[in-house]
């Protein structure tokens, strides 16, 4: 089988095929880095503990009669219709 013999104008132009595709690869990893770098950043401020958690305790509500709440001698009313 012979080896067929590659004219300069088509190895320059695999050369520079070649090089866009190294140029593609490397700009497709820089933003791949960037991108995972900023979700590190991102993500693990979020997966620290929270901390303990406080239960709060209810306390009557001062004027409560069931939705009504307030003074009933109070100047302003306000209703509220369903």
């Amino acid at each position: 089988m012979a080896k067929k013999r590659v004219s300069r104008r088509e190895l320059a132009r695999q050369r520079r095929q070649a090089a866009r595709r190294r140029q593609r690869i490397l700009t497709a990893l820089i933003v791949a880095g960037v991108v995972l770098i900023l979700a590190a950043v991102l993500i693990w401020p979020q997966m620290r503990p929270v901390g303990e958690i406080v239960v709060v305790t209810p306390e009557p509500r001062s004027f409560a009669d069931g939705n009504a709440m307030g003074d009933p001698n109070a100047p302003v009313t306000i209703a509220e219709k369903y």
